[in-house]
């Protein structure tokens, strides 16, 4: 009989870049689906950036991503025990003209009774004075065609971010992508 064994597998995360999103640009409420509520939200094209928040423009030698979104969709499904599942996708213009699309499922917990905040009409959760800001976590992959970019279609990442709800409405997301080697 084999034993288990007693280390974590020797792994490293490597900061990618960041991404700012205006999230403004329209939102369609699905409705009521088993389960939960569907809500579709758009970045406002142009508006949302990526970016590095440390300054370096490469890692392990490789170009890292700094551009514009040109377009970004969030669809959430906000289940009945406050857990939001996120499914994103969005399209960046790099600054040097090349196209990665970024795509990623992930959860999101706004707190307790978020679910009931957002069907109802009281209480909304945040303010414009005092906006809730939520956790979301992510699991992003990349595609690209441009050689400069392609070395990200065969990595998986991660992705730590947070939310700013203003009248139970998600207003802005920002997130920092980090490679997993």
């Amino acid at each position: 009989m084999s034993s288990h064994r007693r280390h974590f597998l020797d792994k490293s995360l490597y900061y990618l870049f960041s991404l700012d999103g205006n999230l403004e640009y329209g939102r369609e409420d699905i409705g009521f689906v088993s389960g939960g509520v569907r809500i579709n939200a758009h970045s406002v094209p142009r508006d949302s950036r990526a970016y590095s928040v440390v300054g370096e423009t490469r890692v392990f030698g490789e170009k890292l991503v700094a551009g514009t979104m040109v377009w970004g969709g969030d669809w959430a499904f906000a289940r009945e025990d406050d857990i939001e599942l996120l499914d994103v996708k969005a399209l960046i213009r790099t600054d040097d003209n090349a196209v990665v699309e970024v795509e990623y499922g992930g959860v999101l917990a706004a707190g307790p009774r978020s679910f009931r905040q957002v069907i109802s009409e009281k209480p909304k959760f945040g303010s414009e004075q005092n906006p809730l800001d939520a956790t979301f976590y992510v699991a992003p992959r990349f595609n690209s065609g441009d050689p400069r970019y392609a070395w990200l279609n065969g990595r998986q990442c991660l992705g730590f971010g947070r939310v700013k709800f203003i009248e139970s409405l998600a207003k802005q997301a920002t997130v920092d992508f980090w490679m997993m080697d």
